[in-house]
């Protein structure tokens, strides 16, 4: 049996990339082939809480609490090392090594470097100097996996990186629930520098939907984890403030079960992360894939997505959901399916067709392939 190490640069997150190296874990695991111990560099998440907060069994997987200083002799420990981060370089430590890149990193050189000193985000400048270093030790993995196609492709033009997509593990979520006049949005709550969900621009959205509606009956919903950090919760108090009045509500760092009672409940979908981006100038600022928008799907909710980044590998315009690059956009679209529910039927049926392409089984299957070739 193979001892394989996992570690995630960002546990107390708590998003779709620490779902999906538990996932991996989980699959690893159930196998016997190999014996998965995740490394946690905080004392602020457990095994338990995984378990709990992603709905992953994690049966006959270990954990064991360490310091960030400790993950490299650790990784080493293994077999097999599977890391995920998107800054910083942990080295490649075991016999064999898997790195996994979220997002597609933007382009860096030294003069840049030097002008983010020059204007003083020497913090900036160490992060994308970091993620240089990053992308030089992934080059000399033995496999380096991506969620979706257009990360693939961004890391290749850009840095001559090749990947393999492993799109992520979607759970199965309808439930026999009658639909609400009930708009959702789901992800974490946070003003960054990458892939910011955008909720003010879907509040903004919101209230001018409520002026075009022949009635005042649907409500937004807003469903996702917000940190204890001061810029966090900030942020938070803004998007509060522009919702006043408006039947927007917010439902922080709510249980498995509670979300998924939300996305059954849902009509509508929205997700604007990469709203108002030059996606070929900054990829990294917009969706790398869309979990929530997969999970929404497999719920029989009808996406209402940004047409950038990953989301548009997902959603097929005017068959299984709509894409939207402008307010306006979202509004009308929007206003009109509200006009009519009985285009409703048809697309919940393509939505949950298209959410089967990325089921568990998939996913473990196309895992247990590239890992077993690399060990």
């Amino acid at each position: 049996m193979k001892t394989v190490t996992l570690y995630d640069a960002s546990w107390p997150v708590l998003g779709g990339g620490e779902k999906y190296l538990c996932a991996i874990a989980d699959v690893l695991a159930r196998t016997g082939a190999y014996r998965p111990l995740l490394l946690l560099d905080t004392q602020s998440v457990t095994l338990g809480d995984l378990r709990r907060y992603f709905n992953v069994p994690l049966d006959n997987v270990a954990s064991v609490t360490c310091t960030r200083r400790d993950v490299p002799r650790l990784l080493g420990t293994g077999d097999c090392a599977i890391v995920e981060s998107n800054v910083r370089p942990f080295g490649l430590q075991a016999r064999t090594n898997l790195k996994i890149v979220q997002m597609p990193l933007p382009a860096y050189t030294v003069a840049r470097a030097v002008r983010c000193v020059g204007r003083g985000d020497i913090r900036e400048a160490a992060r994308r100097i970091a993620q240089q270093m990053l992308l030089r030790e992934a080059r000399k993995a033995d496999l380096v996996l991506v969620y979706s196609q257009f990360v693939r492709t961004a890391l290749r033009k850009t840095h001559a990186l090749d990947a393999r997509v492993l799109y992520p593990p979607i759970d199965d979520i309808a439930a026999p629930v009658i639909k609400e006049n009930l708009i959702l949005s789901v992800g974490r709550v946070f003003r960054g520098l990458y892939n910011d969900k955008r909720y003010d621009v879907l509040i903004e959205a919101f209230r001018a939907l409520r002026e075009r509606l022949p009635n005042t009956a649907w409500e937004y919903r807003i469903v996702g984890s917000c940190g204890s950090d001061r810029a966090s919760r900030q942020h938070l108090t803004e998007l509060q403030k522009a919702a006043e009045g408006h039947p927007v509500y917010f439902h922080l760092n709510a249980s498995y079960q509670d979300l998924c009672r939300y996305y059954n409940r849902a009509t509508l979908f929205w997700h604007a992360a990469g709203y108002g981006v030059n996606e070929a100038e900054h990829p990294e600022n917009t969706e790398h894939f869309g979990m929530s928008t997969v999970e929404a799907m497999s719920a029989g909710c009808i996406p209402l997505v940004i047409d950038r980044g990953g989301q548009k590998e997902i959603v097929s315009h005017g068959k299984s959901g709509y894409l939207w690059n402008t307010v306006d956009d979202l509004v009308a679209t929007t206003a009109d399916l509200i006009a009519h529910p009985e285009r409703h039927g048809t697309l919940r049926e393509e939505a949950r067709k298209r959410f089967l392409d990325f089921d568990r089984t998939r996913f473990a299957a196309e895992l247990l392939t590239l890992v077993d070739r690399i060990c």
